[in-house]
Parts: C-alpha cells; sequence; structure tokens
C-alpha cells in the first residue's frame, strides 16, 4: 500500500477485514514493510508510521488527543499544543476539556481521528471508522477522513461496510476469507 493512497476494504462479517488492519493477514506490503507476525520492523512501522483509530477516550479530550505524544517522550506543554492544533483541525477546539460522556458519537469519532493524527504518521487504519454512527455524521466523519488524507498526504485504509464510499477512494480492495480478491 502506497503513500498518498486511499484505500477502501468492504467486506461481509468475517472476511478479515479488522484482521489486515491488526496485522492477522500477512503477505501485504505497507509502506515497503511486508507484514508478518513477530517481523520487529513490523513493529517499528506500527508504532512510528502508522495510526490507528481507537475510540477508547479515558481522560478529557485535550489529554486524550496528547497522549501519545506524551508516550513518546515530548512534554507536557508541547505535546498539549499539538493536541490543541489537532483538536482544532477535527473542529473541535472548544471542546478540549470534555469528556466522552459529554460528546456525541461524531464527536467522538472526530477527537479518535485527532489522535490518531497527532503524532503526524504516514498511513491511518480505520476500522469502521464510520460504523456506530447515523448517516448524515458517518458522512461529516468519512468527508473529515478524506480532507485530512488529502492535505496532509495519508495513506488511509478504510475497513467499511459502507459501500457509498467506496467512489470516493483511490482503490478498493475486496476480502474473501483473509485473501484479497
Amino acid at each position: 500500500i502506497s503513500s498518498s493512497l486511499a484505500l477502501l476494504l468492504p467486506g461481509r462479517m468475517g472476511s478479515l477485514k479488522s484482521g489486515l488492519l491488526s496485522g492477522v493477514v500477512t503477505g501485504v506490503l505497507f509502506l515497503g514493510v511486508e507484514i508478518s507476525v513477530g517481523t520487529p520492523s513490523l513493529f517499528t512501522l506500527k508504532t512510528e508510521s502508522i495510526a490507528v483509530i481507537a475510540t477508547t477516550l479515558l481522560f478529557p479530550m485535550l489529554e486524550n488527543v496528547a497522549m501519545p505524544l506524551l508516550a513518546r517522550g515530548m512534554g507536557r506543554s508541547a505535546a498539549l499544543e499539538r493536541a490543541r492544533v489537532w483538536l482544532d483541525e477535527v473542529g473541535l477546539g472548544d471542546r478540549g476539556e470534555h469528556r466522552s460522556g459529554e460528546l456525541s458519537g461524531g464527536e467522538q469519532q472526530r477527537v479518535s481521528l485527532a489522535r490518531a493524527l497527532v503524532t503526524e504518521p504516514q498511513m491511518l487504519l480505520a476500522d469502521e471508522p464510520t460504523g456506530d454512527l447515523d448517516g448524515k455524521t458517518a458522512e461529516v466523519v468519512f468527508g473529515l477522513i478524506q480532507k485530512l488524507h488529502r492535505e496532509h498526504g495519508l495513506s488511509s485504509v478504510l475497513v467499511t461496510h459502507n459501500l457509498e464510499f467506496a467512489g470516493r477512494c483511490d482503490r478498493m480492495l475486496r476480502l474473501r476469507n483473509g485473501k484479497l480478491v
């Protein structure tokens, strides 16, 4: 999967779409590194070059977005400042002190997107980024992913059941029983 490519992976439940993102599916090249279980370069690639959208939001939103930077050893004030920039980028700059329960599902997903991108990765992996959202909110979140993909030169791999988004990606691959078809 090359840089600056928006790739959509639709498929039925059980086709191992999520397995591809977690590294269970092997033999796929991500940014020139072949995925295979136990490969040290895969761990480095995942921690330094790839961001995965995760919706676990335990702290106030500003701290949530800053967490990957703090885990990498960035100073607290610098991490919080960069987190503010990314919350602004996803349209939630005024919600930094709010907690998860105070945000809508779409806002939580946008915070998760900011958290994934705060480290400025080369690749974004999104497993059903709009799956739990109503149609209008899903459209907003998908549009934001597209915008950030273009503006930041990301490679983006989106796993979804939503075929309406397929026409807006550069490429669509299908998985069947863990194999690209």
